[in-house]
């Protein structure tokens, strides 16, 4: 798997955040998620941060940062956060770049819902068809 850009899948993410109450412009894709927070002030003490799920204060809306492109130690990291987890055999079913992205748009989705690491996973993991 890997790497991942993210602009080669848009059409597929748009519709994804479209049916979960996001727009298009809700997704920012950035080089660095850590330095886009930092220049907002948006506290990120993790240098290999993938995607982020933010509330703008003034509009109350919600933004999802993301690498523009996500590398293989990046997917990497995200598979061994998982494990640590217990999500080791529900990660091995994400086959693809796609689903691996899916999963990980979920994930910060889950985040606008108030869920915290491990709940987001398992509801993204159950969004995306994946229980076991």
């Amino acid at each position: 798997m890997g790497p991942i850009e993210i602009e080669k899948y848009r059409s597929r993410i748009n519709k994804l955040l479209f049916n979960y109450g996001f727009k298009p412009d809700d997704l920012i894709p950035v080089e660095d998620v850590q330095e886009w927070c930092t220049k907002r002030d948006i506290e990120e003490k993790n240098p290999f941060r993938t995607a982020n799920c933010v509330k703008e204060t003034q509009s109350g809306q919600y933004k999802i940062i993301i690498c523009k492109k996500i590398t293989c130690d990046q997917i990497s990291s995200i598979e061994g956060a998982m494990i640590c987890r217990e999500h080791r055999s529900k990660f091995s079913q994400l086959t693809s770049d796609w689903l691996f992205l899916k999963h990980l748009l979920l994930h910060e989705i889950a985040h606008s819902k108030g869920m915290g690491e491990n709940d987001a996973d398992i509801w993204a993991f159950s969004e995306t068809g994946i229980e076991k």
